[in-house]
C-alpha cells in the first residue's frame, strides 16, 4: 500500500498512466455523444421551417425493403406535411426467388390546427381528419410500424412537447466514435445501446444503435439499428434511415397539401 508522500518509481507511473487513460477516454467519448445529441435535438427546436428526404430499410434474414419519405415543417403557424411510399424493392438469399409487394403510401399533413391522413395499401385507401384538440400524437405513432419508424424518427425532434418516441428516444448509452461522411456531409459518429420500455417497465429490443449527426449543422443524416440480442442466433433485424435535411427553407403553402386521389379511377 502507498502511503502519503510516497513518490512512485518512473515505470509504475507510467503503467498506471496508461490504465487509467482509457477509462478517461471511454468517460470522454461518452460525454461529447451526449452533449452532441442534446446539442442536435436544440438546433431542431430553433428550426423555423424544415424540409427533408430520404430512404427507411428494413433488412431481416431473407428480404430488405425500403420506402421513400419526405417531410416538409413551417411555423408558427405551424404547418406539417410527411408523405412515405413502400416501393417495390425486396431481394432474398436465393437469387432464383422474387417477391412483389403492392405499393403502400402514408401522407399526414396538419394545416389550421387539423391533422389529415390518407393511407392507400393496395386496393384499400382511407381518409381521416383529426381536428385540433384530438389526441394527434396519437395519429402518429400509430403509423411507426407502417412506415418502419420514419414517421417518428425526424418528427419526434421537430415536436419534442409531443413525445414521440422513436429509435433516437431509446437510446440509453452512447459514446463518440470519430467522424465519418454520410452522402458527402462530415458527421460525427456516434455508436451506442437503445431499448424499447414497455409501460409497465418491461424492457425489450435492445438493440445497438448508430447516429451519424452533420458537423455543421448538427442535423440527423443517419440511424443504423443492428439485431436485438434477444433474437435467435443467425437471424437479422437491422433498420437504416438515410435522411437529407435542409434546415429553413423558404416552403410556400402548396408543400402542405395533398390532394387525395379518387377511388373511382
Amino acid at each position: 500500500m502507498r502511503h502519503p508522500g510516497t513518490v512512485l518509481p518512473a515505470v509504475a507511473l507510467a503503467v498506471w498512466t496508461a490504465a487509467s487513460a482509457p477509462v478517461r477516454s471511454e468517460a470522454g467519448a461518452r460525454h461529447a455523444a451526449e452533449d452532441l445529441l442534446a446539442k442536435s435535438m436544440a438546433a431542431y427546436d430553433g428550426l423555423t421551417s424544415y424540409a427533408d428526404s430520404g430512404t427507411a430499410a428494413a433488412q431481416s434474414d431473407e428480404t430488405v425493403q425500403v420506402g421513400h419519405f419526405r417531410t416538409f415543417l413551417r411555423r408558427p403557424p405551424l404547418s406539417f406535411f410527411f408523405e412515405w411510399g413502400r416501393r417495390v424493392q425486396l431481394s432474398t438469399k436465393r437469387q432464383d426467388d422474387s417477391l412483389s409487394m403492392p405499393g403502400k403510401q402514408e401522407v399526414l399533413w396538419l394545416v389550421n390546427g387539423d391533422l389529415q391522413t390518407y393511407e392507400r395499401d393496395g386496393s384499400y385507401a382511407m381518409h381521416k381528419t383529426y381536428p385540433r384538440g384530438t389526441n394527434q400524437p396519437a395519429v402518429l405513432a400509430m403509423a411507426k410500424a407502417g412506415t418502419y419508424d420514419a414517421i417518428t424518427l425526424i418528427p419526434s425532434l421537430l415536436f419534442r412537447k409531443a413525445k414521440l418516441v422513436g429509435p433516437l428516444q431509446e437510446i440509453v448509452e452512447i459514446s463518440l466514435a470519430g467522424t465519418e461522411p454520410v452522402g458527402g456531409h462530415p458527421c460525427h459518429k456516434l455508436v451506442g445501446i437503445a431499448q424499447s420500455v414497455y409501460p409497465s417497465g418491461a424492457i425489450t429490443n435492445v438493440r445497438p444503435i448508430t447516429v451519424w449527426i452533420d458537423t455543421q449543422t448538427l442535423l440527423i443524416r443517419k440511424v443504423f439499428t443492428d439485431t436485438p440480442k434477444s433474437y435467435p442466433m443467425n437471424a437479422i433485424a437491422r433498420y437504416t434511415w438515410m435522411v437529407d435535411p435542409v434546415p429553413n427553407p423558404k416552403l410556400d403553402d402548396g408543400k402542405f397539401q395533398f390532394t387525395i386521389p379518387d377511388t373511382q379511377q
